[in-house]
């Protein structure tokens, strides 16, 4: 990795705390240095000098929710391969889920995750800690400091019915012994089995891929986190429920903190672009869990982020081999990858007026740092590491299988050409990434988060 510990980027436009106007960024060993409108350098400084002019400069993406499949499922995709992805969109902190083989439900395996991480993270990096409904006590010997939360979401890979939205009664006990953020994957399972069973009644064993959305429905999402709520009413500590997709959720967590409830939502990139008319063209390809939604619910997610209703905007990135997509629909896989294009998509939003750079920015890095406690990052002030994308607005990515990194080989945004384009990414003041010249470090600068213990 080529160690850039003095640099300047000059003239671009910037948006930093609300503000969008054109600056100079100085960097010195990984860290921001100043980040005024003319900086003058002083006598000697040398630094390596970028031309920004006509390029916005953006703080780095903090994706709060990847799966990247490590270690366990090297098909699916890898530490190396999925944050190489990452960064080839800008994303330079990645906060990955524990359904990986062995899950992360304790200090061993979580020791183990980080080991590799040293070895593998384009990106820098934070592990959650697994809660199983029926193991969780393991999880809290794992160092708060160290982790962004813990979780449920994705342990449902290898067993059904261990989400803990189905088990009010343990998610009481959880609440009360976690010592920092409880973040959880809201959808009734009993309201899934009857209509899975409703379904195959209509349809037979086979059943079409755009059922997805009739058996993990507006019911099932609705329910799950109506019971969490009622259990956080009387254990008052931090919820954030992840992949929101329905308006109803939304209107729900905004009555719950409006009480004073520690509640807050997650939007992830898929349920604010594709709805359940999209299956006739993509099929397979937008089948996840929760599944997208009716167009209404779509348009509403955008809005209410618009307006400061969504905590974070993250990706719930989750690779799968095609051959694991298609097929049966009781044998195929729920999750797509999305990490390289969570910010080219969500900027089509700013050129079309639905969102400024000001409201991307808080949910894709201010607003994320904010809501984790995460030190250092996710801002430019002088001091934080000097985690930052350079984009060219109308520069245009075209999504194609050569253009993709994921291991898996494929993107639910294929054939999409998108009006912006990612120029390069800095990671802790180092060039990962180079358009231009397709280029990567040749060694991850990726490094591990610390977090405030009781975020």
């Amino acid at each position: 990795m080529q160690s850039i510990n003095d640099l300047i980027v000059r003239g671009a436009t910037v948006t930093h705390r609300g503000q969008t106007e054109v600056c100079d960024l100085w960097v010195c060993d990984g860290r921001v240095e100043r980040l005024e409108p003319e900086v003058a350098l002083p006598s000697g400084a040398t630094p390596r000098e970028i031309d920004g002019r006509g390029l916005w400069l953006l703080p780095g993406v903090i994706d709060s929710h990847v799966h990247f499949r490590d270690p366990g499922f090297p098909a699916k995709g890898t530490m190396h391969s999925e944050s190489r992805a990452a960064v080839a969109g800008g994303v330079t902190t990645v906060f990955d889920m524990p359904n990986t083989l062995p899950p992360t439900m304790d200090e061993e395996s979580w020791t183990d995750k980080m080991r590799r991480a040293r070895q593998r993270m384009w990106t820098n990096y934070a592990f959650y800690a697994g809660v199983h409904a029926e193991r969780w006590q393991d999880a809290l010997r794992i160092d708060p400091t160290q982790i962004p939360g813990y979780t449920d979401d994705g342990l449902y890979m290898h067993e059904r019915d261990v989400l803990l939205c189905n088990h009010p009664e343990v998610l009481e006990k959880v609440l009360l012994e976690v010592p920092k953020m409880l973040a959880l994957h809201c959808e009734d399972e009993q309201r899934i089995q009857q209509q899975l069973l409703e379904a195959q009644r209509s349809f037979g064993v086979d059943l079409p891929v755009r059922v997805h959305s009739q058996i993990r429905d507006e019911e099932a999402c609705v329910t799950a986190t109506q019971r969490v709520l009622e259990v956080q009413r009387s254990v008052p500590r931090p919820v954030h429920v992840l992949h929101i997709s329905t308006a109803r959720e939304v209107q729900l967590i905004r009555a719950a903190a409006a009480e004073g409830q520690p509640v807050t939502a997650e939007l992830c990139v898929h349920h604010a672009t594709f709805s359940q008319g999209d299956y006739g063209r993509l099929g397979a390809a937008i089948r996840w869990n929760p599944s997208v939604k009716a167009s209404t619910d779509r348009d509403y997610l955008r809005q209410a982020a618009a307006r400061g209703w969504m905590a974070t905007l993250a990706t719930d990135h989750a690779p799968h081999r095609w051959s694991e997509k298609g097929g049966p629909y009781h044998c195929g896989c729920s999750g797509a990858p999305s990490v390289q294009h969570l910010l080219v998509q969500a900027l089509e939003w700013v050129h079309d007026g639905e969102w400024t750079l000001p409201q991307l920015v808080q949910l894709t890095s201010h607003g994320v740092a904010d809501h984790f406690g995460l030190r250092d990052r996710g801002f430019l002030d002088p001091g934080c590491w000097a985690d930052f994308v350079l984009v060219d607005p109308l520069g245009g990515t075209e999504v194609r299988p050569d253009t993709s990194y994921y291991a898996c080989g494929w993107s639910p945004w294929e054939r999409k050409r998108f009006r912006s384009r990612v120029v390069a990414t800095f990671v802790n003041g180092c060039e990962a990434f180079n358009a231009d010249q397709r280029l990567w470090a040749p060694a991850a600068p990726g490094l591990s988060c610390l977090f405030n213990p009781t975020a």
